[in-house]
């Protein structure tokens, strides 16, 4: 939900997601279609409730933000990402043809720190509302 946040406040933006996830219930969503990310494909997720809890968020760590977090945000669960055009291509086209609407259910909050390469876990904050 965001792109970026200073590692140094992990636990300042830890308890902020735990605040916003006590707050909450679980959340639905829609998954609507396919969207092709350039390097990677994803699904496209609608929901007010989710760009609820965006704004909430967007509003605690608004002097944390840069560029990329003031963009339009468009929610999405990316499938491939960090591959050759013609992957992410065939990749959409094949999604496409199949793709079913669904409703999903977003259950709480995960806090991921991006290590160089891989990611690391650092918690979830589950909904409970």
């Amino acid at each position: 939900m965001v792109h970026r946040l200073p590692g140094e406040y992990l636990e300042r933006v830890a308890a902020t997601l735990e605040e916003v996830a006590e707050k909450t219930g679980p959340i639905s969503a829609d998954v609507i279609g396919m969207r092709h990310l350039g390097a990677g494909v994803a699904f496209t997720i609608a929901s007010l409730e989710l760009q609820h809890v965006h704004a909430q968020l967007r509003s605690a760590f608004a002097s944390w933000l840069g560029g990329q977090d003031m963009q339009k945000w468009q929610p999405h669960i990316t499938i491939q990402n960090k591959v050759s055009r013609s992957e992410a291509d065939a990749l959409h086209r094949a999604l496409t043809m199949e793709f079913k609407p669904c409703a999903i259910s977003i259950t709480g909050l995960d806090l991921w720190r991006y290590m160089q390469g891989p990611w690391q876990h650092e918690a979830t904050m589950s909904f409970q509302r």
